[in-house]
């Protein structure tokens, strides 16, 4: 039993074109390589996010011991 060779078909204006299978993967590599930058953006934006978040509640509680030096004083 002969195995059937994957061939991927599209037509546009111009006419007809094939696909091999290589080509095929490239495309879906590229594809994952997309999602993985989109994902590594994610990940630096959330960084930047909670680092400024921190630095927020940083400066809260220091705030707060300033108070607290002055009550206790």
């Amino acid at each position: 039993m002969a195995k059937k060779e994957e061939v991927m078909v599209w037509e546009d204006k111009s006419g007809k074109y094939k696909m091999g299978y290589s080509q095929h993967l490239q495309q879906q590599q590229l594809l994952t390589e997309r999602l993985l930058l989109i994902a590594v953006i994610i990940l630096i934006a959330m960084l930047i996010i909670a680092f400024l978040y921190a630095q927020e509640l940083i400066t809260r509680i220091d705030a707060l011991n300033v108070l607290s030096r002055i009550i206790m004083g």
